[in-house]
């Protein structure tokens, strides 16, 4: 029947590690760009493991090849006072505004881990 089904994108599932110097690295946003469409970016945990999010609690990201960026830089609001706390940036340009890393997301399930390093 016609109308029936997903009437979104394809999309493959991405997790992954991200560590920092060998350790895992918290906080950090991991976020992959198609050429056309919609980013799909994901949190880092304490043990350094992502899931990227397409829209919503959609997860995945559109399949074929993706620009990869990872920053650890963000902001954190106090709920109390409703001031802002900045962690800054501990990985090197390479990794973010200067990335030239590379992913191709397949269907089905995809798993990218990142060594990245501090120099």
């Amino acid at each position: 029947m016609i109308g029936c089904g997903s009437s979104g994108p394809e999309l493959g599932t991405v997790s992954g590690i991200v560590t920092l110097d060998g350790k895992p690295l918290q906080g950090a946003t991991v976020q992959f760009t198609p050429g056309l469409g919609r980013v799909s970016r994901g949190r880092t945990r304490a043990d350094g493991t992502y899931e990227l999010r397409y829209v919503g609690n959609e997860k995945g990201a559109l399949l074929g090849e993706h620009k990869v960026m990872i920053t650890s830089r963000w902001e954190e609001e106090d709920p109390v006072t409703g001031r802002f706390t900045e962690h800054p940036e501990r990985l090197p340009p390479k990794y973010h505004v200067k990335s030239d890393l590379k992913q191709t997301v397949e269907a089905g399930h995809n798993k990218f881990d990142f060594a990245t390093t501090s120099k």
